[in-house]
Formats: structure tokens, sequence, C-alpha cells
């Protein structure tokens, strides 16, 4: 799939849910993704990451009305 089809997809999700939910539901990955990073591999170097881009995310989902 190009970046392209990629963006067009993305687009229609978020034209779908809202900005606002669209963000929500990546900042629930970015979590998800962190927790299975421990309890699978405990590296915390790796899933940390993860967990700071949720909670990043999350802000700004939070402040998004669109």
């Amino acid at each position: 799939m190009s970046n392209r089809q990629e963006k067009h997809d993305l687009e229609n999700i978020i034209d779908s849910l809202g900005l606002s939910t669209t963000l929500e539901l990546i900042a629930d990955i970015c979590y998800e993704k962190s927790a299975h990073i421990q309890t699978n591999w405990q590296d915390k170097a790796t899933s940390k990451p993860w967990e700071k881009a949720a909670k990043r995310i999350e802000t700004i989902s939070s402040r998004t009305d669109v």
C-alpha cells in the first residue's frame, strides 16, 4: 500500500470517527504496545517511548474538539 493510499485511509477514519476519537484510539494502541513489550520482553527502554507517546497523544486529544 502506498503512503498516498494510507493517508487517504487515515483521512477517512478521521472523517468517520472525528479527530479526538481517532487520537484516543491511537493513544490506546500506544499504551497496549507499551504493555505488550513490558509483559513479553521486560524491555522498559523500548516500552517507555510508547507510553510517553500515548500520554502526549492523550493530552492533545483532550484539547481537540474536532
